[in-house]
């Protein structure tokens, strides 16, 4: 997968900046597309290859959007959205890129992000909404400036969210992580949050496991492990 994903790296690049790695199955053999976004400081392969080894998803092709720096906006989450605003107009647009693309192949879309990539997705759905998509899923993420009065978001009507992280992690409070619910709920999405009982600031199996129940469309298991499996973000 590693190979995989690096030659498409090399060979998928938009622009300078931005690119997209591809793992998985092959189109022809799709039934799902995945568009994961990774975090701070990370690679795309560091969500795609334990999700992969530890679920068979056969029916799965990935999309993998990454941004050349590891890092989709400067400063904290939590900042006013204004001081983002031309990173993450940016970003977003590289994700709806990845997102129409995973469209092509005519198969249901599900959108997912960790950390900071899961505040570009929290974001993409508040701001695009979610015609392209069919569920979403964000691992300790937050929308931008989550205590800030917003207007006018997307219509997320009926949209499947998770969302999920732990108790006392030390760069996403919680409260935000459920602020964020809220307003995705409040655009009409279908939203369940899970807290774990730690600090970890990681993806843990238990959310690995969430995410491809999300995509084989089975019920989700009610695993609470907590053992780390991918992240270790810096910051949000």
């Amino acid at each position: 997968m590693a190979n995989a994903a690096s030659q498409a790296r090399a060979g998928g690049s938009v622009g300078s900046r931005y690119g997209l790695a591809e793992a998985g199955c092959a189109w022809s053999e799709a039934e799902q597309v995945l568009v994961l976004v990774h975090g701070r400081d990370r690679e795309p392969e560091e969500l795609v290859k334990p999700l992969l080894e530890t679920h068979p998803l056969s029916h799965v092709k990935i999309l993998a959007p990454w941004i050349e720096s590891r890092c989709w906006y400067e400063g904290r989450y939590d900042a006013p959205r204004a001081a983002h605003a031309g990173a993450l107009d940016a970003g977003l647009a590289h994700i709806a890129a990845a997102v129409a693309k995973a469209r092509g192949a005519g198969a249901p879309v599900v959108l997912a992000g960790f950390s900071q990539g899961g505040c570009m997705v929290a974001e993409y759905l508040l701001t695009r909404g979610a015609d392209d998509l069919t569920a979403a899923a964000i691992f300790t993420g937050s929308a931008l400036d989550p205590r800030a009065e917003r207007e006018g978001a997307a219509d997320l009507s009926g949209l499947p969210v998770i969302l999920s992280g732990g108790a006392a992690d030390p760069w996403l409070p919680v409260i935000d992580l459920e602020r964020t619910a809220d307003l995705l709920a409040s655009a009409g999405a279908r939203t369940e949050v899970t807290t774990f009982d730690d600090q970890e600031h990681v993806v843990r199996p238990a959310e690995f496991a969430r995410l491809a129940a999300l995509l084989s469309g089975k019920p989700e298991p009610r695993n609470t492990g907590t053992a780390p499996a991918a992240g270790q973000d810096q910051a949000l």
